[in-house]
């Protein structure tokens, strides 16, 4: 079937008479209309009839295809049996939100405009933000990674010197991406940035990792030398990024660069790639020739606060 602007008019009306709890009229729409599969929106809309008048045969059509439905769609309907069925909610929220990463902020909004409290703390570790600005009454934290072993096993066959990694880890506090102080200036080579930063970094941190790609030893042979300085070489074929990566995600430590990882994230399977960069972004330490830039003390996701379920002692991010 074919869908004019007729179509989406109607919708647009029968919108209105859902908004004005006018369902009577929207029971003869639906009545004499049956093309959601060809008509986007009126799978959402007529969920939500449903949902309004409790009408368990619509609602359950849409929850075994539950592709049809929008996110919003969704989140609606778990508040609507958030008091009389959470095993349910909780249990839908979880698989078709939490498990897909897929939470967007007008819907953690949503929940919170309606008190979900228990949904938002099936959150914590959340990368999201709110348009609403929540009090925090609780010192926040700095969370470590999660989905480690799937990240691990995947670069462990992208390179070949990882146990030798391990050994360099022990006490360190930060991990400083040497080859990209040493192109600071958009590619440009500048070797003695290193000892400018060098002298930047100690005012902050006690035992950083430098980590070089091995085409830089000649050049930093000084500086490389110095009995004070902790120094990972990575062989020359080998993304010395990875090695960065995997040294924060092991140790939890910051990153001492300007440059943000995201591409090398995107390639690994069966991980949170949202949470994956947000956390490898709250490591991040920037820099500019006089001085390192934010430190960050807390991860920026949401964070929960003992067992207390109320918004007291959930920390969500202010947008």
């Amino acid at each position: 079937m074919l869908i004019n602007e007729n179509h989406k008019m109607d919708l647009c009306i029968i919108n209105t008479f859902l908004s004005e709890q006018k369902y009577d009229k929207c029971k003869k729409y639906f009545d004499k209309n049956n093309f959601e599969l060809n008509l986007k929106g009126y799978a959402s809309l007529h969920f939500r009839y449903g949902i309004a008048i409790n009408d368990d045969n619509i609602i359950s059509y849409y929850l075994v295809n539950i592709n049809k439905l929008k996110q919003i769609d969704i989140i609606l309907y778990c508040i609507h049996i958030y008091n009389t069925d959470f095993d349910s909610c909780k249990n839908i929220f979880q698989k078709n939100i939490i498990n897909n990463h897929s939470l967007q902020s007008k819907s953690l909004d949503k929940l919170i405009e309606n008190n979900c409290d228990k949904l938002l703390f099936l959150l914590n570790g959340y990368y999201i933000k709110s348009k609403y600005k929540l009090e925090c009454n609780f010192p926040l934290k700095r969370y470590n990674f999660y989905d480690t072993d799937n990240i691990i096993e995947f670069y462990k066959n992208k390179i070949t010197m990882y146990d030798e990694l391990l050994l360099k880890l022990n006490n360190i506090d930060c991990i400083v991406d040497g080859g990209n102080i040493v192109h600071h200036k958009k590619g440009i080579i500048d070797y003695n940035m290193v000892n400018i930063m060098d002298i930047n970094i100690k005012k902050k941190f006690k035992n950083p990792l430098y980590i070089f790609n091995v085409r830089h030893k000649k050049k930093l042979n000084k500086f490389l030398k110095n009995s004070n300085v902790n120094i990972f070489i990575t062989p020359s074929k080998e993304y010395d990024d990875i090695y960065i990566i995997l040294a924060s995600i092991l140790t939890n430590n910051y990153i001492i660069t300007n440059d943000t990882f995201r591409d090398h994230i995107f390639m690994i399977k069966d991980i949170d790639e949202s949470f994956t960069i947000e956390k490898l972004q709250d490591n991040i330490v920037n820099y500019n020739k006089t001085k390192l830039g934010e430190i960050k003390k807390y991860s920026s996701c949401v964070q929960i606060n003992n067992n207390n379920i109320s918004q007291d002692f959930i920390y969500i991010p202010y947008s």
